[in-house]
């Protein structure tokens, strides 16, 4: 029904978007990313549509190609705070603390009072400089 609509539909770009959510809930994640990236594609300014695309992604194991899409997409949106994070979370989960950290201190630069983010600079800090195994 979905792809029907996007036939003749004028906005066609949030049918896709609508189309990929239902088709990464069926776990059809190849046939969800095509989808995806039209809309975000076809939407860049729309932080939602590229951040839905960046999850997407990861969860397909794209985790480098997620990564990208995400800087591209923090730079659009500097102020999107579901970009910011995943963002994060996608740096300290593959290892890259030095990016996860700086990306938490220009976040901060912007939104000093930001505890959550500011605890979690914390703990990046240590995690980074914690011996490594022996």
């Amino acid at each position: 029904l979905l792809r029907l609509a996007i036939e003749s539909a004028q906005d066609d770009d949030a049918v896709r978007h609508s189309l990929g959510l239902l088709l990464v809930r069926q776990n059809r994640l190849e046939e969800a990313i095509a989808e995806l990236r039209a809309a975000a594609e076809a939407r860049p300014d729309d932080a939602r549509y590229v951040y839905v695309y960046g999850v997407a992604l990861h969860s397909a194991g794209e985790v480098e190609v997620a990564i990208r899409v995400l800087v591209e997409a923090y730079t659009r949106h500097p102020a999107d705070i579901d970009i910011f994070m995943a963002l994060l979370t996608y740096h300290r989960d593959s290892g890259a603390l030095d990016e996860a950290i700086a990306l938490a201190q220009q976040w901060l630069e912007l939104r000093p009072d930001d505890g959550a983010v500011r605890q979690e600079l914390a703990n990046l800090e240590r995690l980074r400089d914690a011996p490594g195994p022996t």
